[in-house]
């Protein structure tokens, strides 16, 4: 994605890009994403089988936030007591911060992983601790 894609859109919230997710899944497989970690292959699946025709720096963009905000709320809801750090205009500062134990990472960065089918440099989409 180029630096312009990072910082054209506003910014929408975790909720509506959770929100977008589902809707986006839910379009291209017929499966109705619930919010529980079961769904989390579902996306898995969506993600890797992106068409060429979804790859463009913009529709990858917005898949890679709303996939990321729902895979990051599903992780959320499911350990509890985390907040989320955004930075406005670049995704690769997003991050997901849980409280119990000091864990922290950026689940648009995995996202973005999961539809290239490789490491991407910059987007923190790795598990940090302490």
């Amino acid at each position: 994605m180029d630096e312009e894609t990072k910082t054209s859109a506003p910014m929408a919230s975790i909720d509506e890009l959770s929100r977008a997710c589902t809707e986006y899944v839910r379009r291209a497989v017929g499966i109705e994403l619930d919010g529980t970690p079961d769904t989390l292959p579902i996306l898995d699946h969506y993600l890797s089988n992106l068409g060429e025709a979804d790859r463009t720096d913009e529709i990858l963009g917005l898949v890679v936030l709303a996939a990321g905000a729902y895979f990051g709320e599903v992780v959320r809801r499911t350990l509890g007591h985390g907040r989320w750090h955004l930075e406005e205009g670049d995704p690769t500062g997003h991050r997901l911060e849980l409280e119990h134990v000091f864990l922290f990472f950026n689940p648009m960065g995995m996202a973005r992983e999961a539809i290239a089918g490789a490491e991407q440099p910059g987007w923190m989409a790795h598990l940090e601790v302490l």
